[in-house]
Order: structure tokens, then C-alpha cells, then sequence
């Protein structure tokens, strides 16, 4: 018999329009499948068993009973620039003004000319997630429901990639022998850079007014200032999820609500000053925040806006040269009118350069799909051809069927909606609506670093067009 292999399984998942509810076409759409590049996956169900306390001369077990089913884990994966956008707003809560994505426009802004995405932390909370863990070398498919993300663990190293841990507390467990989500349809989204590595991670802190250590008042911080020599450091955020949601009548969880969220974390550093002990001993607020940069300028940023300080007096433990170790705890700041870092305990941005016109996709700030909606199209791919790089296959992410856009009729009218963000010119162009793919062929040479772009109202999904242009960074074979 074959035996499943770690190297044959893939982990996907989708955000739910209602809690734990399977998905079906119309009433409960799915949206867009993110793939993710583990490291481990212990996300899975388990089953409690009861016996009968009665006694009998046998001095043996009368009865056994099926106890509580339970779904919960952790999936581990490398601390990536793009690609767990979703997984953060499940974690911070649903914001009611919704996504706040912008191309920043203000020369004092340390964004300005950038895209950025911003998640608060705020009191309402997603739906869920399914989860499909794959065995794909026995065709089994393991489906878990109604997940919502209890716990976030990011460990920084110093040498090395960074991890993040997503711990998961679900209700239902079905294995299958096919993939929930088909892939043609709904290709999955996967990052395909490199994780954060320890030199291109910082922290930085807003300090109090205070008295240094040689007794001279100093106002408080007006800007991020880094902390030098850290050594390594982690950030946890948990939502207390609960996990005794169950009823009478059912051994599936009813109710798996989020309680107090709670913000800490630590990190260690070089000892060459008592200035932020002091800020501990003392009681002082600060601000604090951790950011990550990668090499193409993609930037993912944590802050706390009002944290106290914890830790250790520094031990002498060897000859060798002594630490500080440093906790933190977040505590919600009140909105402050003009900051932008207020009214929440966390707050994440997601910062890109438009480098060819590319912006935050549809795909990372997917909104939360509405039960009885359907989605705009996106496109899931745009793979040059591995023979002739004059051509590239666009595929079309379209679940309730793809149309093109209202006025246009015939490939001529799609042609003249598409471009590049190089100046290129279409020689000829095919499509597809069934396989909702589209067949382009350029007069000249395309590269991976291109973004193929779609006009407005050009395709629709279910007779629902898309509203602004979609965009995405073309892909070699």
C-alpha cells in the first residue's frame, strides 16, 4: 500500500460566508483559495470517549460511549511578505469601515507613493475558515470547518527565516476523496517569495517623556527610533477563543466565540543602557513596533500603539557579554483624532511599491463573501508560455461562471480592455469561457517582472462584472 509522504501534501483554505457552513454555488458562494507552503500541520480532530461508572462482578468496563468531536492545531509556515493578509483579519477582526487600502499621496507620510493596507484590531469577528489539508498521494482530502484563528506566534531568528505559528480552533472534521476546492475553477493563490529573514527585521520604539540615566529630562519620542543590537525577540496575539462551546444534542462544537484579545511578546538585546529598564521600573507607556522588509521593498509592519514593559534585571551568568531580556504587554489606546495608530491594541500594515503598476491584489484583501453574493472575477494566473514568451495564458478565477462584460462581444472587444504595464501591443488574443482562460500573444517578449491588467466591466462572474481594473504580475512557466 502506499504510504502518505509529508513532500505529497499541500494545505489550502477559503474564507466561509457562514460560520461552518459547507459551501455550495449560489447561496453560500466560495471565494477566493490561498495556498500556503508549510513547514508542519498539526490542525486535525480528535474525539473524547466516556465509560459507564457503574460496577459489576466482572470488575470490567459495562459501557463505553462517543464523547465531544473537537477540531484544533497549528499550521507552520515561513513569516512571508505576502499571502496571510487573510489569515491577519481573521485574527484582528472584521473592521466596519472595512479594508483601509490607499495609494499613500502625502510627502510626510514615510509611505508616500506606496500602497498600504491596514488591519485594526477591533471588537467584531469573521465568520471562519475551511481548511483543506491534502494527502495527495492517497486522494484523501481532510476538510475542516468553522476555524477561527485562536492564537498568532511570530518568532523572530536571527539567522535564518522567520516563523509564524496560526493556532486554530474549528468544529467539524470530514475527509473526502476529492478536493473541496477544485482547482481549476479556483486555482489557489500562493506567495512565491522569500520568507522575512533576521536582516530584514527591526524593532522600533516611541518612547515617554523621562529622565535618562544621568538624570536629564528628555521629552518624548516624535518619531520611531530603532532599537540597536536585538538579538531575537517573538509576538504573540491571542483571541482566547473558546473551546467548551458544545450542547445537548450534538458532539460537534455550537460555538467557538472569541474572548479578550491579548497582545504580548519579548525580546532580547544587547546590554548597553538602562534607559528602557528604567522605562519599565517606572511604569511608562510607549509605543512599539516591529517591521519587516524585504529585498523587493515589500513591507509588513506590527504596532502596538500603548504597551508597558517587563523583563529581567540583567544577570551576570558567564564572562561572555550580557542580555537584556524585555516582555511587553498592548493595552487599547483610545482614538486620538489625527492618529492613525489609535483607537486599537494592534494594528498591521502591508506596504508595496508600485513597481509596474502593481498594487495589493483582490486576492490578498479578498472582503468577507456574503451569503447569496457572488464575488467580481479575478484573475488567478497569467503564465508565460514556456516556448514562445511572446504569449501568456490568463485564467480567469470566475466560480459562478464567466461572461464577458456588458458592450463587449467578440475577442476584439476584450483585446482593446487589456494592457500591460510595459508598453506592449496584443497581436492576437483567444478566449475560453468555459475554461475561463484567455490566450495572449504580444509582438514582443514578455517578462515575469509585467503585470498583465484587465479593464474595468471587462469579464463578469455570475453576470457580476468588476467594478475596478484587476491586475497580476505575470509568471514564467
Amino acid at each position: 500500500m502506499t504510504r502518505a509522504s509529508g513532500a505529497k501534501t499541500s494545505v489550502k483554505f477559503a474564507q466561509e460566508v457562514e460560520w461552518k457552513h459547507p459551501f455550495t454555488p449560489e447561496e453560500y458562494p466560495l471565494g477566493n483559495v490561498y495556498g500556503l507552503n508549510i513547514r508542519s500541520c498539526s490542525l486535525g480532530g480528535s474525539k473524547n470517549q466516556f465509560q459507564s461508572e457503574t460496577i459489576n462482578d466482572k470488575r470490567a468496563v459495562v459501557g463505553l460511549g462517543e464523547g465531544n468531536k473537537a477540531v484544533e492545531g497549528d499550521i507552520v509556515t515561513d513569516f512571508l511578505p505576502e499571502g496571510q493578509e487573510v489569515l491577519f483579519r481573521h485574527l484582528l477582526g472584521k473592521d466596519p469601515n472595512g479594508l483601509d487600502k490607499v495609494l499613500v499621496d502625502n510627502v510626510s507620510d514615510e509611505d508616500n507613493g506606496k500602497w498600504r493596507l491596514r488591519m485594526k484590531g477591533v471588537a467584531d469577528t469573521m465568520q471562519g475558515l475551511c481548511v483543506e489539508k491534502a494527502f495527495t498521494s492517497l486522494e484523501r482530502y481532510f476538510i475542516f470547518r468553522g476555524c477561527r484563528i485562536n492564537t498568532m506566534t511570530l518568532n523572530l531568528i536571527q539567522e535564518g527565516f522567520h516563523d509564524i505559528t496560526w493556532n486554530f480552533i474549528g468544529t467539524s472534521e470530514e475527509i473526502k476523496d476529492v478536493p473541496e476546492f477544485d482547482t481549476t475553477a479556483h486555482p489557489a493563490s500562493y506567495c512565491n517569495d522569500n520568507g522575512y529573514t533576521g536582516y530584514q527585521a527591526k524593532i522600533e520604539i516611541m518612547r515617554p517623556a523621562r529622565t535618562d540615566e544621568t538624570g536629564t529630562a528628555q521629552p518624548a519620542d516624535t518619531s520611531w527610533v530603532t532599537l540597536g543590537n536585538v538579538t531575537t525577540g517573538n509576538i504573540t496575539i491571542t483571541n482566547n477563543t473558546e473551546t467548551d462551546g458544545y450542547v445537548l444534542g450534538s458532539d460537534e462544537r455550537a460555538s467557538a466565540e472569541h474572548g479578550t484579545r491579548q497582545c504580548t511578546g519579548s525580546w532580547t538585546m544587547f546590554f548597553e543602557s538602562v534607559d528602557l529598564y528604567n522605562i519599565f521600573l517606572k511604569g511608562l507607556e510607549c509605543k512599539l513596533r516591529f517591521v519587516f522588509e524585504s529585498p523587493t521593498g515589500k513591507i509588513i509592519r506590527i504596532v502596538f500603539p500603548c504597551v508597558k514593559l517587563g523583563g529581567d534585571s540583567p544577570a551576570i551568568e558567564s564572562a561572555a557579554g550580557i542580555n537584556l531580556n524585555l516582555t511587553f504587554q498592548a493595552k487599547y489606546q483610545p482614538a486620538i483624532d489625527g492618529d492613525p495608530y489609535s483607537d486599537t491594541d494592534v494594528l498591521v500594515e502591508f506596504v508595496k511599491d508600485p513597481v509596474s503598476g502593481e498594487q495589493p491584489s483582490s486576492e490578498d484583501v479578498e472582503e468577507e463573501p456574503s451569503k447569496g453574493s457572488i464575488s467580481a472575477p479575478t484573475i488567478a494566473s497569467a503564465v508565460i508560455d514556456s516556448e514562445d514568451n511572446t504569449k501568456v495564458l490568463v485564467t480567469i478565477n470566475a466560480p459562478s461562471g464567466l461572461s464577458l462584460g456588458d458592450g463587449i462581444t467578440d475577442a476584439d472587444g476584450l483585446k482593446a480592455a487589456i494592457t500591460f504595464s510595459e508598453t506592449e501591443t496584443i497581436s492576437s488574443l483567444t478566449y475560453d469561457l468555459a475554461a475561463k482562460t484567455i490566450s495572449i500573444t504580444c509582438s514582443n517578449e514578455l517578462v515575469a517582472t509585467e503585470t498583465v491588467i484587465i479593464a474595468a466591466n471587462a469579464l463578469k462572474n455570475g453576470g457580476v462584472a468588476n467594478s475596478s481594473s484587476m491586475s497580476k504580475p505575470m509568471t514564467a512557466a
